[in-house]
């Protein structure tokens, strides 16, 4: 008989010293996944000084070769180009084209937007399309008299400006003609106008 109670005694001792381990080591795992919870929450990652590049675009003017005898200078500022006409006479048309340089990775989206100054004086009317060679405006144009305010003179949409390939820029020529139509009666007409280039980039957001 004392020997069966000894062996209950050190049965007993064995099954306390193994809940004791298991409950030591529940109360470790649960302390280490709290410890892990609590560094997700406070952790933190230093991504250093980062530079992203948006593009650049450069928006540069080349004239017509087919420029119809009137005065027709301009100036140009941060894509923002000041013009003045003067010494139009019935059916004269003056065409000025820009090249837009495009040198990031994705097309670009362009806009032209028109408004006259102060001197507006026949009805002359404003055209602006892309081109692969000489541009003859054709249609009934834009009423410069109409601008008070700045007006899109490019189609809806915009014009699309090719993504660079390889180390070359992606190119558009885009046409701005300004016309006396025909049967004006107007003589030296004369009108002052600013257009703004809007060009934005176009690709995966």
């Amino acid at each position: 008989m004392m020997k069966t109670r000894k062996g209950n005694s050190m049965a007993k001792v064995s099954t306390y010293r193994a809940m004791i381990s298991a409950l030591v080591c529940t109360f470790l795992c649960v302390a280490m996944l709290c410890g892990m919870t609590y560094a997700w929450y406070l952790g933190t990652i230093d991504s250093g000084s980062n530079t992203i590049n948006i593009g650049t675009y450069d928006v540069s003017v080349k004239w017509a070769s087919n420029e119809l005898p009137a005065t027709f200078t301009s100036s140009m500022t941060d894509g923002q180009v000041n013009f003045n006409v003067t010494g139009m006479g019935p059916g004269d048309v003056k065409v000025c084209y820009f090249q837009i340089n495009n040198d990031t990775a994705y097309p670009a989206n362009l806009k032209i937007y028109a408004q006259h100054g102060e001197n507006t004086g026949a009805d002359l009317r404003i055209y602006a399309a892309s081109v692969t060679g000489t541009y003859v405006p054709v249609g009934v144009g834009t009423d410069l008299t109409t601008l008070a305010d700045e007006t899109a003179i490019s189609p809806e949409g915009g014009f699309t400006v090719p993504a660079k390939s390889g180390n070359t820029a992606g190119t558009l020529v885009v046409a701005v003609a300004v016309k006396l139509p025909g049967n004006s009666m107007a003589v030296n007409a004369t009108t002052d106008f600013t257009l703004k280039f809007n060009v934005q980039q176009t690709g995966n957001s």
